[in-house]
């Protein structure tokens, strides 16, 4: 059928340029009022042409009527853009990186922590298919394409004795869940985003983790996108997380804008960290604009010794009213540790094209392999696209790390400060927003430290 079809606009095609031809011979064929005869033909070509576009749905020179092509010039940034494209459906649905998703109302996702010790004892050889390559390369691989679990499946599956398959099943699904509600105005303003690592922490610190982001999401309205971090695993080149941990946060943030398209900020906090201080908003805390202004470290260099600095924004008009606040769409701290560098731990990204594109850039197989060396080789990844990409640059800001990346220093962090170094101090102090645990591996106290800090937690 599709080929009749085609056959017969292409026999119309014909006819009509055979018309076209007949009458521009014939338009220019006598002498006699040569000139309204040149015009005659001009205007019915141009009729001609019109209805050719019109009728069959052609695209020319970027111009499209009716059900053709997309024109070249068309930009498809967001989920309305693709949903709205002719009925040439030449693209699939929006979907993330599954192709059947769940929908969900509720604004708190993350995993069932239950099957903590279950996940361990299975390993990825459980989890995922393995594949081997003609070049004899083994790796580890997930179809997008397998529907999620009905109710009625989720029941039958958890009454069988092994739960192995309910399991399996549980952990790939939480990937399809997407959160959709029928107004775009109840999603949340904000959501908290935290990868997971199973094989690092035991069921009571997960539990700790997790609640903490819940109890300060149900605080403010906010949502959570919780998920384990040996999820990514088969979307990795190098699939060890001791390996490419770092570069599973840029693929975390860019699905949680996909479970969440009308969220306008995303907030990551690492497993390492707890946020201290449930009663504060991000909004009252960070995203105001005058607290963001003073937060933000303006004209310094994007790293040590670099030529390229941050831009002297947001600009302040006269009557105090702040320009340019609604580009501050990358919010990353400064390294307390080693100034200069960007913090990873915890950063803050808007939901628009930009950050999209930003993530977009960081998940690149090229810039994810590339030898960024061991220590925090995100940072030093997003500082070369920083510096390299002024159009995202101006929507950067750098922020103290006070603000939402305070470390703790076993030794300093123990000891009162002095009145007139508060605030100024290099380490986590009470009363700060953050605490980042970043060096408990090394100390071998990540537990213990969670521990001690979520008893002390400010509701």
């Amino acid at each position: 059928m599709e080929l009749k079809s085609a056959q017969k606009n292409k026999s119309f095609r014909k006819k009509l340029l055979n018309i076209f031809k007949l009458s521009f011979l014939n338009g220019l064929g006598g002498n006699k009022n040569r000139k309204s005869k040149i015009l005659a033909t001009i205007l019915f070509a141009t009729v001609v042409l019109f209805l050719i576009i019109l009728i069959t749905g052609s695209s020319i020179f970027g111009i499209s009527l009716g059900t053709g092509i997309i024109p070249f010039s068309s930009s498809l940034t967001t989920n309305a853009d693709i949903n709205n494209i002719p009925s040439g459906k030449r693209y699939p649905p929006v979907h993330g990186l599954n192709l059947y998703e769940t929908k969900v109302t509720n604004s708190l996702i993350f995993p069932q922590i239950e099957h903590l010790s279950n996940l361990k004892k299975m390993g990825y050889k459980t989890l995922f298919i393995r594949r081997t390559d003609i070049n004899g390369k083994s790796d580890y691989y997930v179809k997008n394409n397998e529907i999620p679990m009905t109710d009625k499946e989720k029941k039958q599956l958890a009454a069988e004795a092994d739960k192995t398959a309910f399991i399996k099943k549980t952990f790939l699904d939480l990937g399809k869940v997407v959160y959709r509600r029928k107004r775009k105005s109840n999603s949340p303003s904000v959501v908290i985003v935290t990868l997971l690592d199973y094989e690092k922490y035991n069921l009571e610190s997960i539990v700790q983790i997790v609640q903490n982001r819940v109890d300060y999401a149900q605080k403010h309205n906010y949502g959570t996108y919780i998920r384990w971090a040996q999820e990514f695993i088969p979307y990795l080149e190098a699939q060890s997380l001791d390996t490419s941990y770092e570069f599973i946060k840029p693929l975390i943030m860019r699905a949680a804008m996909h479970t969440f398209p009308n969220t306008n900020n995303f907030w990551f906090i690492d497993e390492d960290g707890l946020i201290m201080n449930l009663g504060l908003s991000l909004q009252q805390h960070l995203l105001n604009p005058k607290i963001l202004d003073l937060a933000t470290l303006k004209k310094v260099p994007l790293a040590r010794g670099s030529l390229i600095k941050t831009y002297n924004s947001p600009s302040i008009s006269i009557d105090g009213k702040y320009k340019d606040v609604d580009t501050a769409d990358l919010i990353f701290p400064q390294q307390q540790q080693q100034q200069g560098e960007l913090e990873t731990f915890s950063f803050v990204l808007s939901n628009n094209l930009y950050t999209h594109a930003f993530l977009d850039y960081l998940n690149d197989p090229l810039v994810r392999n590339y030898d960024w060396g061991h220590n925090n080789p995100l940072g030093k990844a997003i500082t070369h696209c920083l510096q390299w990409h002024p159009s995202l640059l101006k929507r950067f800001r750098m922020v103290v790390p006070k603000t939402i990346a305070s470390s703790y220093d076993p030794v300093n962090s123990k000891f009162p400060v002095a009145e007139n170094q508060k605030g100024k101090e290099p380490f986590y102090v009470d009363n700060d927003m953050v605490v980042l645990l970043k060096d408990c591996t090394k100390r071998h106290s990540c537990a213990e430290d969670l521990t001690q800090f979520y008893e002390e937690v400010k509701h």
